[in-house]
């Protein structure tokens, strides 16, 4: 039987989910307020990693245009707007699967009705991303555990022994769920969650998070005065005497900054521990307060080399949550080994792999650099997003699925954006600032964040103008050194390949002279040189399905 464990937050994302807000009667008189602040959070986070919104069907086109381009869209039934409770709990096997936990969900103990619609989400996203599902019957939500990646994890019995969750089982089931489905060996019971958290019986997110191994962060009001001023000393008195799976003390950071502000005529707190960490930052929750500046250096100190943006989060406090509520990390499924012949090197002859009408391709990987990763530039034309789905994408999460089923390790690395835009200003084609490129892989949603290590990569876009950009920028990374484009590969597939099927075709090249050239009617085959390297992918036109290929 395969073992899954839960990783740690803080390990490499391929990319966040979240929800739009839906449930209107929960917003009242600020729904759009706090629509605002999502598409806030989204951007933050966006900047590091890729970001999912899924939204209502009939409200994408509002979340699209309010979150911008840097989000994807997607639509599915919806019931609330809460993922880190409601969908799924990502946990990877020993040779770096993913699968995902689908616990059962009932609004909070029944706060909020309906809530059937988010009991099934989390199958039905795992479905739509073709994610291996692992099924719980016991009521659990994200928020109410926190992991240290290596066995430990840590919840409240405030939440966990509400009768209001598994009424027939015991804190001995509970705990031995826990273990059994996300992999942890130690579980450490803080008696409390926060006093004022009647939405969700005190989840463990609002006072106690791992930043680190043997490493936590916890909320201990400064102010005596607050509610949760002696509770909260209560909990720390557990971690002070408890040790982590591997023994270890805890190095324990307190968090003392506490924020009330008036929302809609009601006291809220905003609760600066509910933070997202993402690929090299963190989004914290603010309120806009003094409080502010000296909460987000606490964290700062405790996630060192991360950069920490604060987003004002009033109105989704005053909903009953923060960042880390409305989010649900996705982490990157760890690359398996290169299983070559026995005895170690050589190539491994994949099997064929089956396009959609028939054709067939075999993928040649060899020895420790036998990994493909797929860059996807999500489209610039608005009509292809309105249709709530990108042709780049969906050609780098069906080649990357389709690689993986034929026994090549391949991934679709995190990517934002790339543009024509990144050659102007990235300078590439200019031998002294293709270095600059490097930093323009990091700079934010019109360029593209990469995975070091990686032994080949497939730069996607959907437009055949940026067939010379890409290949442009395959040498320009080669020429600069950079390890993870050694021997890259790069595909571009038509705009017409995902238009109208059977719409009209034009014959061109681009005039860099590197760069796809299409036929109508038939299957674009777009070949590259790469400096001994050789590559070509086939794409059905109508279609977002490779058609086989060879990569060597």
């Amino acid at each position: 039987m395969t073992t899954f464990r839960m990783p740690a937050e803080w390990t490499d994302h391929e990319g966040c989910l979240m929800a739009w807000p839906t449930r209107q009667e929960l917003w009242g008189e600020v729904f759009d307020e706090v629509k605002a602040e999502y598409a806030q959070v989204a951007a933050a986070i966006a900047a590091f990693e890729p970001v999912t919104m899924v939204a209502l069907p009939g409200s994408g086109d509002e979340a699209r245009a309010l979150c911008g381009d840097g989000v994807e869209v997607i639509e599915l039934p919806l019931d609330d707007s809460w993922f880190r409770d409601s969908g799924p709990i990502f946990v990877l096997g020993p040779d770096g699967q993913r699968a995902g936990v689908d616990f059962r969900f009932n609004a909070w103990g029944g706060k909020h009705f309906p809530y059937d619609t988010d009991d099934k989400i989390a199958a039905a996203l795992l479905q739509h991303f073709g994610v291996d599902r692992i099924d719980s019957r016991m009521i659990l939500e994200g928020g109410a555990i926190t992991v240290d990646g290596e066995g430990t994890l840590i919840t409240t019995e405030q939440c966990l022994l509400h009768p209001n969750r598994n009424p027939d089982m015991t804190k001995a089931e509970i705990e031995a769920e826990l273990i059994a489905r996300l992999g942890v060996t130690k579980v450490i019971w803080l008696p409390y969650g926060g006093l004022l958290d009647t939405e969700t019986d005190g989840h463990v997110d609002g006072v106690c998070a791992f930043v680190a191994p043997g490493k936590v962060i916890v909320t201990l009001p400064g102010d005596p005065e607050h509610p949760d001023h002696e509770r909260m000393r209560a909990n720390r008195a557990v971690l002070e005497a408890a040790t982590d799976a591997a023994g270890r003390p805890f190095e324990i950071i307190d968090l003392p900054q506490s924020a009330f502000v008036e929302v809609d005529g009601r006291e809220t707190e905003v609760g600066y521990l509910n933070f997202y960490i993402a690929n090299g930052g963190v989004v914290v929750p603010v309120a806009g307060t003094s409080e502010d500046e000296g909460a987000l250096a606490v964290i700062a100190a405790a996630l060192p080399g991360r950069k920490v943006v604060g987003v004002r989060s009033r109105v989704i406090a005053y909903g009953g949550g923060g960042v880390h509520c409305i989010t649900q990390q996705v982490p990157s499924a760890a690359r398996p080994a290169p299983r070559g012949p026995a005895g170690g090197g050589g190539a491994q002859r994949g099997r064929g792999v089956e396009g959609p009408h028939g054709g067939g391709g075999t993928f040649d990987v060899g020895g420790e650099s036998g990994e493909v990763v797929l860059v996807a530039a999500p489209s610039a034309r608005h009509r292809v997003r309105a249709r709530g789905h990108d042709p780049a994408r969906r050609i780098a999460l069906a080649a990357s699925a389709r690689l993986r089923r034929a026994g090549v390790p391949a991934r679709v690395a995190p990517v934002l954006r790339l543009r024509r835009a990144v050659a102007d200003q990235a300078g590439l084609g200019a031998p002294e600032r293709r270095e600059n490129l490097a930093g323009a892989m990091e700079a934010g949603p019109d360029a593209v964040r990469v995975t070091a290590g990686a032994a080949r990569i497939v730069l996607v876009d959907d437009l055949v103008t940026t067939g010379a950009t890409l290949a442009e920028a395959a040498r320009a990374l080669r020429a600069a050194g950079a390890g993870p484009v050694c021997g890259a590969a790069v595909v571009a597939a038509t705009a017409g390949s995902f238009g109208r099927p059977g719409a009209p075709g034009r014959d061109r090249s681009d005039p860099g002279g590197s760069g796809p050239q299409r036929v109508r009617g038939k299957k674009l085959v777009n070949r590259f040189g790469t400096g001994g390297e050789g590559a070509s992918l086939q794409v059905v036109r109508g279609n977002s399905h490779l058609n086989g290929g060879t990569f060597r």
